[in-house]
């Protein structure tokens, strides 16, 4: 039997047989040895060394960070992938609190109450790593708890999902973001108008606005697709910095924006808002290396008298920005109800206008024009109608600004100018007079690269000589873009056709850049030139303008003469032509064939 303290103690291996554990005892005849049989123990304490460091290489290995902490919250062990994520070295973090990560430890409360859960799976949480930014993590985490329930440890496992969150929030802006301008879409602009009718529309009026860019088109096709890019981008940037950061600014598409806002004084404040948006055009935007005025027409419809929904508000804003264009553009209007007619006809035009040409809807009516010296007739111009199968004929005036907007006006523009060329070369041949046929082309065809082509081809498939062609442009269009329209009215000239400038007197009035385009005629418009109309009496006026376009070596005509008074007082001003009422209005070819032998004894 063992007795006392062995003198002798020692475990030793037996090569191939077993751990021995041998202990000697003191008695009265010596020594009392014992020899005990621990070769199980070992073997499990050398199971157990190697589980953990089987551990401790899958923690050290694994791409999870690691992470064990005592009941206070206090760090006890960190592998090296949690150091990767959140910047610090091991050493840094062993001993202090896991607050330095997180302020708001999401293990805290779980820690501190007795009993509380034993475990968490997948939660998200935001740590914060050394450099100051921020990661974001799932976590999965086991409490220890000693039979009282109190916290005895945490370990947790934490995933970086920083990449995955930044990838959930580019797709989340992309869904809800215009990719070009950074402003919400219509997506996003339907969410957020929803919940601003629901919650300040209960206490105050809302003014939605739809903002449309005048001839954003023609900047395109002048400058091209990136400039314009860069254009919408600031005018983004300059809408945003005149409204107030609670109001929504979105972009719909191409070049139409919606502001949304609280307006407190109803119209009053919406008036003064749609008055600051546009101080955001008051200053040029630079698009490659040179100056652009951008321009707008807003429609305003108000929250809620104009409508109860959103998708009325939408509605009937587009069916004011739209009647702030027919008024003349770079303005804006509120909605009436007669607008809702207007937007109707509008959308039946716009949809009509995709298949009238090849319907053979257009026709071409032509203004005779007179020569006040001899009172005969020395040419014509070419007016396009359009004989709609529903509404009947409808004037230019209501057609060809959509057809602009909608990209259509390139289309109709050869067509006329190919129709008036085979007219009036027709019409030449069979009467044996040389009559001048004056075509008007717009902005947008200026720009075109291919003009200069159509009209080329245009007179050749008439056979009619250039110079009984004349191209008018308006004076405003002519100066919009001068770079494009000197250049394209020099090649215009080299093939030998004639040149004006149409409506002289309703742009910019200015005389120093008819120099600089190779012009043959001004056309005076007939609100310059009517005193009923403009209210302008003053002869000299007139006068002075028609002897500075001689001096230029112009020729000037008088539009919109009605009187054989305004006839006489023009011809003695020593004005050149003249078309109008008086002499006729806007006719059929047919009918213009028949009248020329009254004005003409060629």
């Amino acid at each position: 039997m063992e007795t006392g303290t062995p003198v002798f103690f020692e475990e030793y291996w037996e090569p191939a047989q077993a751990w021995v554990e041998i202990r000697a005892y003191p008695n009265e005849d010596g020594l009392s040895v014992y020899f005990h049989d621990v070769t199980a123990r070992h073997l499990n304490e050398a199971a157990i060394r190697e589980s953990e460091q089987r551990l401790r290489d899958v923690i050290e290995m694994t791409p999870a960070g690691y992470l064990l902490t005592d009941s206070q919250a206090n760090i006890l062990d960190v592998n090296p992938a949690l150091c990767e994520i959140v910047g610090y070295t091991e050493e840094e973090l062993t001993g202090k609190n896991m607050a330095m990560l997180t302020p708001s430890c999401p293990f805290d409360g779980a820690l501190l109450i007795q009993n509380g859960v034993s475990a968490v799976h997948a939660k998200e949480a935001v740590i914060k790593r050394k450099d100051g930014t921020d990661a974001h993590i799932l976590l999965n985490a086991n409490i220890k708890r000693d039979g009282e329930g109190n916290a005895v440890a945490l370990t947790s496992f934490i995933t970086d999902i920083t990449v995955r969150k930044q990838t959930e929030r580019r797709l989340e802006l992309l869904a809800t973001h215009d990719t070009l301008t950074g402003l919400p879409n219509r997506a996003l602009l339907n969410e957020r108008l929803q919940h601003l009718l629901e919650t300040d529309g209960q206490r105050e009026p809302i003014a939605v606005m739809f903002v449309d860019l005048d001839r954003f088109k023609e900047v395109n096709d002048s400058l091209g697709h990136v400039p314009g890019d860069e254009l919408l981008c600031e005018v983004a940037k300059r809408l945003k910095d005149k409204v107030r950061p609670t109001d929504i600014v979105a972009r719909l598409g191409g070049d139409e924006f919606v502001i949304a806002a609280p307006c407190s004084k109803g119209p009053y404040s919406a008036t003064r808002i749609a008055e600051n948006l546009f101080k955001a055009f008051n200053d040029p935007i630079e698009v490659c290396n040179q100056e652009v005025f951008a321009r707008a027409s807003i429609g305003i419809a108000m929250y809620p008298q104009d409508g109860n929904t959103k998708e009325a508000l939408f509605q009937n804003a587009d069916a004011a920005m739209y009647s702030a264009k027919a008024a003349g553009r770079n303005g804006y209007r509120f909605f009436q109800p007669e607008m809702s007619e207007q937007a109707r006809v509008r959308m039946t035009l716009e949809s009509s206008l995709h298949r009238a040409l090849e319907r053979d809807e257009f026709v071409l009516l032509y203004q005779p024009r007179i020569d006040l010296k001899t009172m005969t007739i020395s040419g014509m111009e070419a007016l396009i109608r359009w004989n709609h199968p529903q509404l009947g004929r409808i004037s230019p005036l209501d057609f060809i600004p959509i057809a602009e907007e909608r990209g259509f006006i390139d289309a109709i523009g050869k067509w006329v100018l190919e129709t008036a060329c085979l007219d009036s070369s027709r019409l030449i041949k069979k009467l044996g007079c040389p009559l001048r046929v004056s075509v008007n082309l717009s902005a947008r065809q200026v720009a075109s690269h291919v003009l200069v082509e159509q009209v080329d081809r245009a007179l050749k498939q008439a056979d009619l000589k250039p110079e009984l062609l004349e191209l008018e442009l308006t004076e405003s269009a002519l100066i919009e873009n001068v770079q494009v329209s000197t250049s394209v009215f020099n090649e215009l000239k080299k093939l030998g056709v004639l040149l004006a400038v149409d409506d002289f007197g309703t742009g910019y009035s200015g005389l120093g850049y008819l120099g600089r385009f190779p012009l043959d005629i001004l056309k005076l418009d007939r609100s310059f030139v009517n005193p009923d109309v403009s209210g302008n009496n003053s002869e000299r006026v007139v006068k002075a303008f028609i002897e500075m376009a001689h001096a230029l070596d112009l020729s000037v005509v008088a539009e919109g003469i009605e009187t054989e008074a305004m006839s006489t007082t023009l011809r003695d001003m020593g004005c050149d032509e003249g078309q109008g009422y008086y002499f006729a209005r806007p006719i059929t070819l047919q009918e213009l064939e028949a009248l020329i032998p009254k004005f003409c004894t060629c």
